[in-house]
Order: C-alpha cells, then structure tokens, then sequence
C-alpha cells in the first residue's frame, strides 16, 4: 500500500521534455481536503479533463491542474448495503458519465462494483459481484483490486489482486474475471500467459489490458523490482512488463492505473507518474503530493 496525503498544500511538478531537459514547474497552491477518514491512495481515473482520485474510503475530483473540484468522502461506506464494514476501495474507470470502482468489504470479503456520478460524485449503486447470474467466484476467490470497462467486450474487467486460487483463476495469478456491463452478469474468467502478483489496477486501451502490479510472482513478492506495468492481449496471451518498477524512481508501492492516447497514467508512492501511451513509453510528467 501507499500514502498519498490529501492535505492543502503545494505540489511540485517536473515534466520531461521531448528534447531531453528535465524542468521543475511551480504548479497553483492546492486546496486539498482529507478524503473520508484516510490519506491511502488505491486507485486513479482520468476522463481527459478530470482526474477521478480513489481513497481507501472516498473520491475525490480534481482538475487538470489538481485543483479540488469536488469529493464524496463516504463512498466506500455507501456501497454494500446492510455491510457492517467496507474496508477499502479499489481501482476505477470513467465511462459514460460513471465512474466504477471496486469495494472489499463485509464478513465474507465480498467484492462490490461501486457506481457514482463522474459530474458530483452522487452515488447510483452497488452490486455485489458474488450474487449475480452466471455462476460467478466469490469475494475471496475473485480477490478483486480494480476494475475498468472493455467497450469492444461490453465488458466491466476486474483484475484479481494476486491470491484468487484455481478453478477460478485456473492458478494463475493476476487473473481477469469479466461482468456484463449491462447485466452485471458473469462472462468468465482470463487467465494471463504470465503470473501477475499483488495486482493492483487494470485499464483497457487500443485491444489489450493494462495490469499495475508489485511483482511478477509469489516468489517475488517482496520484491518490487520485478513489478511495474504488464500489457496483455484481451485473451491473456503475450503478457509483457513494458514499465518495469526502476521507471518510478522515486520509490513507494504501485497502485492504479490509466491509461489513454494521452499516456499512461500510474500512482506509485507519494507520485502520479505519466508515462508515453506508446514504446518506448517515455516518462514525460511526474507529479509529486507533499507529505504532511
């Protein structure tokens, strides 16, 4: 896990140029309120214009330049109902006016897709993934981390974290389950050609899944170094780290991730991290959040 703080503050921008100079750029005071009742950064969202920020227990909703537009504080105790606790909040995507996002929670470890309103962050709804049609895993066999939306699949895609054991995952780790968008019912299960372990988002873009993740097996996972950002086929196949753990250097654990033509965007440590949406995916912007 990472701290992110959320308090006012300033931030300090660095962005790469394309010739190679490395500048520092004042970026505007922010006025960042505490999100619910802790600083833990789990997942990010970017519909192009706002950026979707996910705490262990609420959302916050920034502009281009970070200032805070709006928050729901609570949004991970709003999802579940009758659930006497949600302990966190997972990885998220904006699609179509919503944002979705995971929530783990209750006696059971279930997992929960949250809805709310990209606009206010209102809530719509949550589902509990364990109770819909199509024979689906259940919380602690999906083990879910984030989810994002496969348009092409009509498809929500929601990455296991790293300990959801076979059959669901066949025993592979870092497996993707896949929910109607509609519906919500199960569609199945991807297995990755390759381990992915301690999973901890998921976008799709241009055909294939991105996979945020601190390493690259059981064996490794105290190992950070063989973590970073895995890109695979929409089958699981060709499963390749194209960001390895060394590109954040300013250290901290791997969160969420998204990802359009605009970049790649991932939270690692006290950092969001911008990386080129294409090889050999330059880093062109790092955004530093102050520990306070």
């Amino acid at each position: 896990m990472k701290h992110i703080w959320v308090l006012a503050g300033l931030i300090t921008v660095v962005v790469i140029l394309s010739a190679g100079c490395i500048c520092s750029v004042n970026a505007q005071s922010l006025s960042r309120s505490r999100v619910g009742n802790s600083y833990q950064g789990q997942g990010l969202a970017y519909d192009g214009t706002y950026y979707y920020y996910i705490t262990d227990t609420g959302i916050s909703k920034y502009d281009s330049n970070w200032n805070l537009v709006t928050s729901n504080p609570n949004a991970a105790g709003q999802c579940g109902s009758g659930v006497a606790h949600i302990s966190e909040l997972g990885d998220g995507k904006v699609y179509n006016g919503v944002l979705y996002a995971i929530a783990v929670g209750g006696s059971t470890n279930d997992a929960y897709l949250g809805m709310w309103k990209t606009s206010n962050l209102n809530f719509i709804r949550s589902v509990n993934l364990a109770e819909v049609s199509g024979n689906p895993p259940t919380g602690p066999q999906s083990s879910a981390a984030g989810v994002t939306v496969n348009p092409s699949a009509h498809a929500l895609a929601v990455v296991s974290y790293g300990e959801a054991p076979p059959p669901q995952s066949n025993g592979i780790q870092g497996a993707i389950f896949l929910y109607d968008l509609r519906t919500f019912a199960y569609k199945g299960v991807i297995s990755p050609s390759h381990t992915m372990w301690n999973s901890q988002g998921i976008d799709y873009y241009n055909g294939h899944y991105y996979v945020s993740a601190d390493s690259d097996s059981q064996a490794h996972q105290d190992n950070f170094s063989t973590g970073g950002v895995f890109m695979e086929s929409t089958n699981g196949g060709g499963v390749t780290r194209i960001i390895p753990y060394s590109r954040f250097t300013n250290g901290g654990e791997i969160q969420g991730i998204d990802v359009k033509s605009t970049g790649i965007r991932v939270l690692c440590g006290v950092y969001v991290y911008t990386f080129t949406a294409a090889p050999p995916y330059d880093l062109v912007q790092t955004v530093k959040q102050p520990a306070q």
